[in-house]
């Protein structure tokens, strides 16, 4: 794995971020150093750049069978999430429904919205963080104007029926605009613009083997979207800024990497889940929280009792393992809105670790990381019970 592997480390927190493909490389060599060029110039050098950045927009459609429609390049998920909630005409006192355990950059906007004068309304999940099917349509009423729901869930794995909830939504209201968060399943379960028949869908190259700087907004073409950023009209006229020619050519090469490779990656990462859930459910004092039924099998998360997530982080740590405690985007805060959107008792909820694979993890290391957690979480947790 890069050059963890050297050094013997095991890394399960691919949902932050993934070691980058090694053809990404030859990538950063040619277009930082040898066709450096701004796409925007209009010498031929600078249109040979524009020409591989158009190929790479439209090989990227084609793979997630959106040709139809149009894809802004961003510079994060999180911005791509940005615009999708922020960038549309949508009549003030609009209803606007957002998952309530969505990434921090999809509700935190809803603070932006709800001072603007906009009707924000949270969809409950169930206790694996998937969207709780019967409550959504409860709250789907004709007023509503936008609905934003992740593909998957970035803290358990759950996978949404976008399909289905972007129907139920149309039949609320026709012109309901939909989007979905799919940075944590591009490159990880199948995705089809066309069978999804969403009108927005965020993309994030680190998390499937691009590198860091280059995400998409995928968008239906009669969407109109307002500028984000205002200047020399680059990216349909919604971000103008110079693109990172660089990082999408890499996110292009690991999407294509990525799906030929998609169906022995789901294969081997749903062996990893059942050995961990086979391990884990015969546990007293550990809840699971990911459902293997409706997973995408990269992610897998549980929940210690009265153990904090953060020891047993460094703990693993100290022993070259890497796991997760939940979004790296809240990793920094004690934020415990998705405890409580999974409705996880006192005892649990600041106990979350998530594990996350990529093809790069095998059997052995997931192992190790049973063979070592259950030394120190007994330690742990007896040390506790003794008052130690």
């Amino acid at each position: 794995m890069g050059n963890n592997s050297k050094e013997n480390l095991i890394y399960l927190d691919n949902a932050a971020t993934t070691c980058s493909l090694s053809g990404c490389m030859d990538i950063i060599q040619k277009y930082t150093f040898s066709s450096f060029y701004n796409p925007s110039a209009t010498y031929s050098k600078a249109i040979e750049v524009k020409k591989d950045l158009e190929k790479a927009r439209k090989n990227i459609l084609n793979k997630l069978n959106g040709s139809e429609g149009k894809l802004v390049f961003t510079s994060s998920g999180s911005e791509a999430n940005n615009i999708a909630l922020s960038c549309l005409s949508i009549p003030k006192g609009s209803k606007i429904i957002v998952g309530n355990a969505e990434h921090s950059s999809v509700f935190n906007v809803t603070t932006l919205l709800k001072s603007l004068g906009y009707n924000i309304c949270f969809a409950p999940v169930n206790l694996n963080g998937q969207i709780c099917l019967e409550k959504f349509k409860q709250i789907l009423t004709p007023d509503t104007k936008l609905v934003s729901i992740m593909h998957v869930n970035n803290e358990t794995g759950a996978v949404n029926d976008i399909k289905l909830l972007n129907s139920l939504s149309k039949c609320a209201n026709k012109n309901i605009i939909f989007h979905a968060d799919g940075v944590q399943a591009v490159g990880k379960i199948p995705v089809d613009m066309k069978e999804l028949d969403v009108d927005l869908y965020s993309i994030s190259a680190h998390k499937f083997g691009g590198i860091k700087g280059a995400a998409a907004l995928y968008a239906k073409s009669q969407i109109n979207i307002k500028p984000f950023i205002y200047g020399g009209g680059q990216e349909l006229n919604i971000r103008s800024s110079t693109e990172n020619i660089t990082a999408i050519l890499c996110m292009e090469l690991a999407l294509i990497h990525k799906l030929k490779k998609l169906e022995d990656n789901i294969q081997k990462t749903k062996s990893f889940q059942q050995k961990l859930n086979h391990y884990f459910s015969k546990l007293d004092n550990i809840k699971i929280l990911t459902k293997i039924e409706n997973s995408n099998y990269h992610i897998f998360s549980f929940a210690m009792k009265k153990v904090k997530s953060e020891i047993m982080q460094h703990i693993l740590e100290e022993n070259k393992i890497f796991v997760g405690t939940g979004s790296a985007c809240n990793s920094s805060k004690h934020n415990l809105r998705i405890s409580n959107a999974l409705k996880l008792g006192n005892e649990y909820k600041h106990g979350i670790i998530r594990l996350s694979f990529s093809e790069e993890t095998n059997e052995e290391q997931i192992q190790k990381f049973l063979n070592i957690f259950s030394l120190e979480y007994n330690k742990i947790y007896n040390q506790l019970n003794s008052g130690v």
